[in-house]
């Protein structure tokens, strides 16, 4: 006999809190902290920036990533048309980022593009594999197989990056051993040796 309770779904909760993670760095992009000119040392707010970004018609589309290379509620919009279960919720002070959320998950922004591409395919046919292969017949395959691609490759480059960073830092010894000076040619003395002298080569 059953005890009268339900086992919860760990693998939806999982799925949503990850969602909620990865649409809170989508609100830290559309948040940006600003930056400042180099050339004439002004600083710009992340408000200003978006402003200007909105005047110009220009959406900012965030893509965060997760470590199995998942997107974030608003680039899957972009994509499929999957509008996201929870809004992002923004500060008084940064209107602009509430608007360019706005534009950048309701029409005329487009929406849905992966399947949009798909129909107009279809309907035309150019050739019998949108991708050129078997492995990839329509649009949406290619697309994601695509997207893989790129995701694969970055994270073997940050990956890369952050090997060389760690492997090329000196170790204790290395710190507390002073470089040794490398012998110069014969009959001259290396400018660090205790035997060189001003104006003179002993």
């Amino acid at each position: 006999m059953g005890c009268g309770h339900t086992r919860p779904n760990w693998l939806v909760f999982g799925k949503n809190v990850l969602k909620r993670h990865l649409g809170a760095h989508e609100r830290q992009k559309l948040m940006c902290a600003g930056t400042t000119d180099g050339a004439t040392d002004t600083k710009i707010s992340g408000d200003t920036l978006i402003r200007e970004l909105i005047a110009s018609n220009t959406v900012l589309l965030p893509i965060p990533l997760d470590p199995h290379g998942r997107w974030g509620p608003m680039f899957e919009n972009f994509l499929f048309h999957n509008p996201p279960k929870e809004r992002l919720e923004f500060l008084d002070g940064r209107p602009n980022a509430a608007r360019m959320y706005s534009m950048a998950t309701n029409h005329p922004w487009p929406l849905g593009t992966v399947p949009t591409v798909g129909v107009c395919w279809k309907t035309n046919k150019t050739r019998k594999f949108f991708g050129h292969s078997y492995t990839a017949p329509t649009p949406k395959q290619h697309i994601l197989q695509q997207l893989g691609l790129v995701v694969t490759k970055s994270y073997a480059l940050l990956m890369r990056n952050a090997y060389g960073k760690v492997d090329n830092r000196p170790t204790t010894a290395q710190q507390a051993t002073p470089p040794q000076p490398s012998p110069g040619p014969p009959g001259i003395t290396h400018p660090h040796s205790p035997t060189h002298h001003a104006g003179a080569l002993v």
